[in-house]
Formats: structure tokens, sequence, C-alpha cells
């Protein structure tokens, strides 16, 4: 973690999570960092505190099924990219027990979330979401 002091007052910290930090592994495509950096990217916005800030700086690669709940008054900053596998056969999926079949699970799911600000500081270029539309389609 990053503290900085914040200019919304005098005793405000502006905390930022750095997701290559805490553990997140760039540039490599294998299916076992994929499923590392998913894993990871759960864990860390499942534990996001309201004001804090995750910054992807970097390019991620990472399995899908990324999934938040009850997200509060936090800011993802995309410096960077996270490029969603393009292996259907090992994507994270949902099994129907009344049916048999199964629902493979959505690139990012955030459920009530409350004041996410999505955001990065590379302009006009911006951050970079790939959820490998080809692959699927």
């Amino acid at each position: 973690k990053i503290e900085v002091l914040c200019s919304l007052g005098l005793n405000s910290i502006m905390t930022v999570i750095n997701f290559a930090a805490v553990g997140g592994i760039p540039y490599d495509k294998s299916y076992k960092v994929e499923a590392h950096n998913g894993r990871l990217l759960n864990i860390t916005l499942q534990n996001l505190l309201p004001g804090e800030t995750l910054l992807i700086k970097g390019e991620f690669h990472l399995m899908g099924g990324i999934i938040s709940s009850n997200l509060k008054h936090v800011i993802i900053q995309l410096d960077g990219a996270l490029i969603f596998s393009s292996n259907v056969k090992h994507w994270p999926y949902f099994h129907k027990e009344n049916d048999g079949h199964h629902t493979v699970l959505e690139c990012i799911h955030f459920i009530t979330p409350n004041n996410i600000t999505l955001t990065s500081t590379l302009g006009a270029s911006g951050g970079i979401l790939n959820g490998q539309g080809k692959a699927w389609w």
C-alpha cells in the first residue's frame, strides 16, 4: 500500500494499492499466471475499503470470473491493460444443478456497487479491458 496525502482535507489520506505490488504478475500469458492474477484480483477487490484506489499499471493476463460485491466509494485506475483469457476450455463457470448445464462467468461482475470510479491517467489512449471476444464469438 502507498499512502498519499490527499488534497480533500488536512487529515485525509488516500491509499493506493498497486496490483503488481500485491503480487500481480504482468506480461505473462501462461494459464498458471492467468489463474493466479484472476484469483488475486478477486481477493484485492473484495478487500478494497472506501476511499482506496486500485492501480493497475502494466499488462496483466487473467482468467475471468472476477466477482465483487458491495464495493463502495473506490477508484479503479487502469493505467495499463487487463487482458482476459481466450482459453474457453479453462474459463470458470457456474454449474446449474437443476438441469446439469453450466454457464460461463462474466469477465467482471460487480454486485451492488456504489460509487465506483473507473479511470486512467493515460488520456485519450486510456486503459484497456480486453475480453478476447473473438474467442467467444
